[in-house]
């Protein structure tokens, strides 16, 4: 499985902690983050000029797929794709994708920036019950 996640908010939705997945760093080629419309939170976008870096996780159990499948909710479909890992592996992840209803920005989101800007909002938002 795939994840771009940061790890305060997986621990939020897997009730343990992103480093117990085996996290191995690694890059989804063809792809691009950008914002979803009025939102902190990003989408990926097919776009064969960039690439996504983000995490490879691993062990992901049956529950915390379901959970993720919950916390994505209907907005997002699951895509397979290939990833490059760090080591040099191409592995075959799992990745959610925007379905087309979403509406997404042409803006560039990076986790970086969000982890220092956004992030504090998006926390509050899911200790709410609400994705901002």
């Amino acid at each position: 499985m795939g994840t771009l996640m940061d790890a305060d908010v997986a621990d939020q939705i897997l009730d343990r902690p992103l480093s117990s997945f085996a996290p191995a760093p690694a890059t989804l080629a063809g792809y691009k983050r950008v914002y979803v419309a009025d939102a902190t939170y990003p989408g990926i976008v097919l776009d064969p000029e960039n690439s996504v870096d983000g995490i490879l996780v691993r062990d992901v159990t049956a529950d915390e797929v379901d959970q993720l499948n919950a916390f994505e909710g209907h907005e997002y479909d699951t895509h397979i794709v290939i990833v490059d890992v760090a080591d040099g592996e191409q592995i075959e992840a799992r990745v959610f994708v925007p379905a087309q209803s979403m509406t997404l920005t042409n803006k560039p989101w990076f986790l970086e920036e969000w982890q220092g800007t956004e992030k504090l909002e998006f926390l509050n938002g899911m200790a709410r019950g609400e994705l901002v």
